[in-house]
């Protein structure tokens, strides 16, 4: 199955479990099971909103997950949040009937265990010195290492601390190549900041990717003043998340803010004199707005639990996300005025960037783990358009996401996997009509695995685009496989 990730024999051979969603971010994420002969694949607890990393009970019974049911806290935080309950691992019984809940994230909470790029996730469910134990990787400090916990055979609840198993710097995706005999993966990386030269209005490259922030912690959200001038992007530099300023002239870079919450997705106005950014507080996500320059921030509107998405080019208003199933609406930052623009009774639409003419949105629609086609709608304050009205402008079984404009409108630009990378295309519309015409143009391509949009996560990229460059946050990830026999 296409998407199909971290795939696991049960203790007999039997069956194969495994999580069916985009890898980036691992939306829509089902677990699946099927048998190792082949045939149908059959969906564990398909209530869930998330349900990834599935490890197999010794005795192939049951299936342990790393899971959320609620859809409206899936979307308010990322895996980076998945230490907050109701984060959890679950335990399922594979013949069918209600997971439970283990306990674990809130015992890594209180241990102050966080997580890494790989998600929190079980790895492998094993018989321990004491019973049970399911090995893990996760980061204390500055260390990321592999990890067990302790969980009962009989109510599968996880009670007592974690206990490190390893002690270096970088250690994930733990496994046994026989027991006693652990086998892990050491790696570093981190997120930069990289600007792409490019002729925006014709989709063509003019040279190689170049580094704009280079540092030991994350760089993510980049976002481009329309001239090109300042970029606004979210840093974990000065320990937790904040937002801060680089002068693309002068190379001077700035914090423009210094505080413990969660800052994240900052959006710069097309002018370069504000910036409108989320903020993760007490289960919601708030939305505030600064002068580029510094200064207090105002919130823009109270419990709106809204991510925002792009500016207008005007400069006036903001294109968010909320609700579900997650919907559109507009925030005009002078009058608080909000209005819902782009919705549908099924699905959630996610992404949305309006258009340099204000007149359309493009967005992608995840209908099903592997299809993600890519819309554009029209924009209309006070009437939101029926779902005839939109406009398919990508429809195939894979990932095609994240669409962005070009600065005269005349390309929709999107990321795909349609080459089996994670790349940058671009599709051709009538200036009119925004309908799509011609094949797909390849913009750039990414086949590294070491240096690749699919080492970070999709929220991040940020692919904020002028007239003459690209920038958007990449990962960059080395590493080495190791093997250790326990004492």
């Amino acid at each position: 199955m296409r998407q199909g990730s971290s795939p696991q024999f049960s203790p007999d051979g039997a069956q194969i479990a495994y999580s069916v969603g985009v890898k980036v971010t691992n939306l829509n994420s089902k677990i699946y099971l099927v048998a190792s002969s082949g045939g149908p694949p059959r969906q564990l607890q398909p209530q869930f909103a998330y349900a990834s990393g599935p490890a197999w009970s010794p005795d192939g019974k049951h299936v342990v997950f790393l899971g959320v049911r609620e859809e409206r806290l899936f979307l308010a935080s990322s895996w980076m949040d998945s230490t907050l309950e109701p984060w959890d691992w679950w335990v399922a019984p594979v013949e069918g009937g209600t997971a439970v809940p283990t306990g674990a994230m809130g015992v890594m909470r209180r241990q102050g265990l966080k997580g890494t790029r790989h998600n929190l996730t079980p790895k492998k469910w094993v018989a321990s010195e004491h019973g049970e134990a399911i090995i893990f990787s996760a980061q204390l400090g500055d260390s990321i290492n592999i990890w067990q916990l302790e969980i009962s055979s009989q109510t599968w609840q996880i009670s007592h601390a974690a206990e490190r198993l390893t002690f270096g710097a970088g250690e994930v995706d733990p496994s046994f190549a026989e027991p006693g005999r652990l086998v892990f993966a050491s790696s570093s990386g981190q997120s930069d900041i990289w600007s792409l030269p490019i002729d925006a209005n014709q989709g063509k490259v003019r040279g190689e990717p170049q580094l704009l922030t280079q540092n030991a912690t994350d760089d993510v959200h980049p976002s481009l003043s329309a001239d090109g001038k300042k970029l606004a992007f979210n840093s974990t530099r000065s320990g937790h998340p904040d937002i801060w300023i680089k002068d693309m002239e002068t190379g001077q870079e700035r914090a423009l803010t210094d505080d413990p919450q969660r800052q994240t997705r900052v959006l710069i106005s097309p002018d370069g004199s504000r910036v409108v950014y989320s903020v993760f507080d007490d289960g919601k996500t708030q939305l505030y707005e600064a002068a580029a320059t510094g200064g207090p921030p105002r919130r823009l509107c109270d419990n709106c639990d809204a991510v925002p998405l792009g500016w207008s080019p005007n400069g006036v208003e903001i294109l968010y996300r909320y609700g579900q199933p997650i919907h559109f609406g507009l925030l005009n930052v002078v009058s608080g005025e909000r209005q819902v623009v782009l919705q549908h009774r099924q699905y959630n639409l996610h992404r949305g960037q309006i258009s340099p003419d204000e007149r359309w949105i493009a967005f992608f629609v995840p209908i099903g783990p592997s299809r993600f086609p890519v819309f554009i709608a029209p924009l209309r304050r006070g009437a939101t358009p029926g779902e005839s009205e939109w406009i398919k402008v990508t429809d195939r079984l894979g990932v095609d996401r994240y669409p962005f404009w070009s600065p005269d409108g005349s390309l929709l630009y999107f990321v795909s996997d349609r080459d089996g990378f994670l790349c940058i295309w671009a599709q051709r519309l009538d200036p009119a009509t925004k309908r799509p015409f011609g094949s797909p143009i390849e913009v750039y391509h990414l086949h590294n695995a070491r240096r690749s949009l699919a080492n970070s996560v999709e929220g991040y990229w940020g692919m904020s685009l002028t007239r003459d460059k690209l920038v958007f946050s990449m990962a960059e990830i080395t590493g080495n496989i190791w093997m250790a026999d326990s004492e």
